[in-house]
């Protein structure tokens, strides 16, 4: 783009030394065509300087700004740690071994040490319909020296099956420890998404305040200087007796109020740049890039999501109320009477050789089969403090899923306030824009009827004032409408 900006200037040049030359060259014509090629090369280079864009300096700032990042990949986190719940209801490996030697002497083997080794190794599961399993096989060797005897092994398979008759069950307990683990996860992956969708947000109304702000300093420019000019014209009319003071006067006062409302607006201007590089983690207050002006049509003619979907704010509130109700469950399920039903099938298999491989060998012969029932019950002794507890924690229950309805009532009320507000404010910025050529208007007649002496300078200073309010207020109802928008786009 610069070699191309280069070659046209240099060509505009060479087109305008070529006239010169072929004329009588003055010292002044050659000023002028250096003034000319300066102003060629200047205006080249603006025109071709692309105006920063609203998704430009969202990626900046999503790129830059840690906060954002930091909320981005906490996101990311809470998804994976969302996964620790399956860990619940799935299949553990378990295991111990253990070795002892006992020299102490014994009235049956007086000469005898004792040694012992065993090992025990299996999968455990605990499934949410209130069975635990657990298949396992177990191995000991026992040694004894000093003895005429052989070494003696033992290998055991056995699969052990508990179910809960009443604390936990049909797996009440375990599925509310999962549901709380995966609800805690997921309320925070939500938050955290929502902090980082809302700083996008707050950088998009950055964005268009910036651009507003800019807009509005240049509307003041403009109204100063159609202010100076009516001074100025008041101050020579008043030297020649052809105005009365007070119209000059009023011209005065008026180019000192212009001023001073161009001071403010230049004032918020650069609180506005400041915002601005603030969001994409620029030091200082310059903003080097254009901003691009605003397009009324696109404006007008932005879309509302029609579908009702949830912000991801409520979405965390949900899950968080998902996870103190399962925190109550859970509680509800610990503060009951534990009675579980066992039972047990094993083979059996040993070698009296003591070789390890056909004691596990004849394990699996199913030969030496054995099998266990068995209840076992747990009941706190003090039954109205359990009761007590048991209905406080049913009645927090109740309480989540309240305030669960209350949390679903309130996202469907604001999106259908701010998807309405954003429609009326799209009317009202159409209004605004139809007073504001209307003032305009007003005021072009009123300056023309001015300058053929058909009406006074009151007049014209209030049409003036009339149309820069009216500026103004298209500006504020742009500068509502884009604001609901991107709280709109929130619920995308």
């Amino acid at each position: 783009m610069i070699r191309q900006i280069r070659s046209e200037c240099t060509y505009a040049f060479f087109e305008i030394s070529w006239i010169n030359f072929n004329q009588i060259i003055t010292l002044r014509e050659m000023t002028k065509s250096i003034s000319l090629f300066l102003f060629l090369s200047v205006s080249i280079f603006l025109e071709n300087i692309d105006a920063l864009t609203l998704s430009e300096y969202i990626d900046q700032v999503s790129t830059r700004q840690k906060s954002i990042q930091g909320s981005q990949k906490s996101a990311q986190a809470a998804l994976k740690r969302a996964e620790e719940a399956n860990l619940v209801v799935l299949p553990t490996l378990v295991g111990d071994g253990s070795y002892f030697q006992d020299d102490f002497v014994k009235a049956t083997f007086p000469v005898a040490t004792e040694s012992q080794y065993s090992s025990k190794i299996g999968v455990k599961e605990q499934t949410p319909v209130g069975l635990d399993i657990e298949v396992s096989s177990i191995f000991q060797k026992q040694n004894l020296i000093g003895y005429t005897g052989t070494p003696y092994s033992y290998s055991q398979n056995q699969i052990l099956l508990v179910a809960s008759l009443w604390r936990n069950i049909l797996g009440a307990e375990v599925r509310a420890h999962k549901n709380f683990v995966e609800s805690a996860a997921m309320a925070s992956h939500f938050s955290e998404l929502y902090q980082a969708k809302l700083g996008l947000a707050n950088a998009e109304a950055a964005y268009w305040n910036l651009v507003l702000a800019r807009s509005s300093v240049e509307f003041q420019k403009n109204s100063l200087k159609r202010s100076e000019r009516l001074y100025e014209w008041n101050r020579k009319k008043s030297m020649v007796d052809l105005v009365n003071e007070s119209s000059l006067s009023q011209a005065s006062a008026n180019l000192a109020l212009r001023r001073t409302v161009l001071e403010s607006f230049k004032s918020l201007e650069r609180e506005m740049r400041y915002v601005f590089n603030t969001m994409r983690a620029t030091p200082g207050e310059e903003v080097e890039e254009l901003s691009a002006a605003l397009d009324l049509n696109e404006i007008l003619t932005l879309k509302v999501p029609e579908e009702l979907k949830v912000r991801d704010d409520y979405l965390a509130q949900s899950y968080s109320l998902d996870a103190k109700a399962a925190e109550a469950q859970s509680a509800r399920e610990k503060n009951s009477p534990d009675l579980r039903f066992y039972t047990s099938f094993m083979s059996s298999g040993q070698a009296n050789s003591g070789e390890s491989k056909a004691a596990i060998a004849n394990s699996f012969q199913f030969k030496d089969n054995g099998y266990s029932l068995g209840l076992s019950l747990t009941v706190p002794l003090s039954i109205f403090n359990l009761a007590a507890a048991r209905s406080g924690w049913a009645e927090e229950i109740e309480a989540a899923q309240l305030k669960k309805e209350a949390v679903v009532f309130q996202n469907r009320q604001e999106f259908y306030n701010l998807r309405h507000s954003f429609e009326e404010g799209v009317n009202l910025l159409k209004l605004r824009l139809d007073v504001e050529s209307a003032q305009k208007k007003r005021l072009e007649s009123d300056q023309k009827l001015f300058d053929r002496g058909r009406t006074t300078t009151f007049q014209l200073i209030q049409a003036e004032e009339d149309f820069s309010s009216a500026q103004l207020a298209r500006l504020d109802a742009q500068a509502k409408a884009l604001t609901l928008y991107a709280k709109l786009k929130l619920y995308l």
